[in-house]
Parts: C-alpha cells; structure tokens; sequence
C-alpha cells in the first residue's frame, strides 16, 4: 500500500492513473492504513523545495481524491 502512495506521488511528468487512486481511496478505510496514507502525504508536501511543486500537486490531487 504504501508503494502505491509513493507511486502516486512520484516526480514523474503525468498523473497516476485512477485505478491505484481508488485502490489507495478503498485503502484509506482502514484506520491504520488511512495513517500511513495521510503521513506519507503531508510530509510529501511539507518537506519539498520550490522546484518539487509536481509532488505537492500530486500530494493535493491524492487529498482532493480521497475527499
């Protein structure tokens, strides 16, 4: 589970496909997955310099998802 989370918030150039957005959304019911999941998320977001704004995008996209 949490490599598909990594996958998703890749540096890659295109967006993760939704199959592993739903995949990694059915995950997030279970509580201790859904802390992995959102732990893995935040720090990908607070810990990236400017030029790694595709990763945060990708890390709101995710949240924008699960929501």
């Amino acid at each position: 589970m949490e490599t598909k989370v990594y996958e998703v918030l890749s540096h890659k150039n295109w967006g993760s496909s939704s199959t592993v957005l739903n995949e990694i959304a059915r995950d997030s019911y279970d509580y201790e997955k859904f802390a992995v999941i959102t732990q893995i998320m935040w720090e990908s977001m607070e810990n990236q310099r400017p030029a790694a704004w595709r990763v945060v995008f990708k890390a709101m996209t995710l949240l924008e998802h699960l929501v």
